[in-house]
């Protein structure tokens, strides 16, 4: 989905133009939404957005760790929209096909080579109320080995 078809889809259904500079709470959410919904509908990075909006990287970064939480959080009247969107209730069928083609490309980068399939499997083999312990020690051998490896 492109950006401005997501700006004008939280401009038509919160009668707030994101585009206004200010720091009132109403605008800052509704950004946040968009903020949201750029990131997991598009491929753009965070000052690509920023520049939709003329703002920079950072608020963007602000209102997705920080505001966007809230609003899910809360359950506030503009997650919906963000929930609506992501289910594709308002997205054309070719656009949908985009996205999820867009989001198997970005995944497939994430593919874990065979020489790590048994350290993995070592790993699924903790148990889950153990994993904070695990990953410190894991942590410790990884920096043993480091060490090792640097005399």
């Amino acid at each position: 989905m492109r950006p401005d078809k997501i700006k004008e889809i939280i401009n038509e259904r919160t009668n707030i133009n994101i585009d206004t500079p200010t720091r009132r709470r109403d605008h800052v959410y509704a950004r946040a939404i968009y903020f949201k919904l750029c990131r997991d509908l598009t491929p753009l990075r965070l000052h690509e957005i920023a520049k939709t909006v003329d703002k920079n990287h950072a608020t963007v970064l602000h209102g997705l760790n920080n505001i966007f939480p809230l609003l899910k959080q809360y359950d506030d009247p503009l997650y919906n929209i963000y929930v609506e969107l992501m289910e594709h209730k308002l997205m054309p069928l070719r656009e949908k096909y985009d996205l999820l083609k867009h989001k198997y490309k970005e995944l497939s980068k994430y593919t874990l080579d065979k020489k790590y399939n048994n350290l993995l499997n070592i790993i699924k083999k903790v148990p889950e109320n153990e994993l904070e312990h695990a990953e410190l020690r894991f942590g410790t051998i990884t920096d043993m080995l480091i060490n090792k490896n640097k005399k």
